[in-house]
């Protein structure tokens, strides 16, 4: 298996570095929030427009993908922290990987590469999807397999067992959650509230969204300087 992983992985990774326009193609795709969450983003505002105001059930499920992406973030972030680490391809002496032309060999130095947070994010918004609208849905899928996985494979960033394994967990959150999530979005009053304060609850969701498309890279930021800050208080 570790076999077919590294075969795999070197199929996509050896396309890097013979064309510079190709490197740089990949590299502005595996790193741009333009390619990457916004248009997942923008469909997701489409479909909540495209619901009526008495379509609950399609809103309830909209409200359920953006639970599904925060419970998928965290999941991922915290199976990488807890789980062995393992080095990125592009930092293990033992794999032959290449560096595309203009790529930093330093990227994401100390992150473990098991499994995909981006993986387990897209794939999470796409099943999440599917349950509001099928042919968004499938779009998303393939979004996630071109846009999300194999530039961060062809980068050297992971190992396709590792995207494989953040897919297959982000398609299993989703499916799991969508369902209860939706009914309790339903029964509760959220509607009500989004009826008597649109001023505060369309701001929250604009919030979310961002912070989605972006991989909550600002709120994860935010979190880590006020946990150092904290420890220099209590030290």
């Amino acid at each position: 298996m570790e076999r077919l992983d590294i075969w795999l992985f070197e199929a996509v990774n050896g396309l890097a570095g013979v064309s510079a326009l190709l490197d740089g193609i990949v590299r502005f795709v595996s790193g741009s929030d333009v390619l990457k969450g916004l248009p997942v983003m923008l469909l997701w505002w489409g479909l909540w427009f495209k619901a009526r105001d008495d379509q609950r059930e399609a809103r309830a499920k909209l409200i359920a993908v953006l639970a599904c992406a925060i419970g998928a973030i965290v999941v991922g972030r915290g199976l990488a922290a807890m789980l062995p680490f393992r080095l990125r391809p592009m930092h293990d002496p033992t794999v032959d990987s290449i560096l595309p032309i203009g790529a930093w060999e330093r990227t994401l130095g100390g992150w473990s590469s098991m499994p995909s947070d981006h993986a387990v994010l897209f794939f999470a918004l796409a099943m999440g999807t599917f349950f509001v609208h099928r042919t968004v849905g499938y779009l998303l899928l393939a979004h996630a397999v071109i846009v999300i996985g194999l530039p961060r494979i062809f980068m050297g960033f992971h190992y396709p067992s590792d995207i494989a394994a953040g897919a297959l967990l982000g398609l299993l959150l989703a499916a799991l959650l969508m369902p209860r999530v939706s009914s309790a979005v339903t029964r509760s009053r959220f509607f009500q509230v989004e009826r008597d304060a649109p001023h505060f609850v369309y701001p929250l969701l604009f919030f979310l969204t961002f912070q989605t498309a972006t991989l909550f890279d600002s709120a994860r930021d935010f979190v880590a300087s006020a946990w150092r800050a904290l420890q220099l208080i209590v030290s």
